[in-house]
C-alpha cells in the first residue's frame, strides 16, 4: 500500500472573479470584458491578501 506523504500533499484553489458591473444588475457578461464593481475590487483585494504567501506551481484562468 502507498501512502501520500506531506510533501507530497497537493492543494486546489478555485477563485472566481470578484462581483462586476453587470452581476449588479443581473446581467451577465460572457466573453465582454467588464470592470469590477466597488465590492469586486473588495472582494478582490481579500482573496489577495488571503493568498499572500502562497506558492503555486500553476495556474490555469478561464478566458470567460
Amino acid at each position: 500500500m502507498n501512502f501520500i506523504t506531506q510533501e507530497q500533499l497537493n492543494n486546489l484553489f478555485f477563485i472566481r472573479h470578484g462581483e462586476s458591473t453587470c452581476n449588479t444588475f443581473n446581467r451577465l457578461a460572457g466573453r465582454f470584458d467588464v470592470p469590477l464593481s466597488s465590492i469586486g475590487e473588495k472582494q478582490a483585494y481579500e482573496v489577495a491578501q488571503k493568498c499572500k504567501g502562497l506558492s503555486f506551481d500553476k495556474i490555469f484562468a478561464s478566458i470567460l
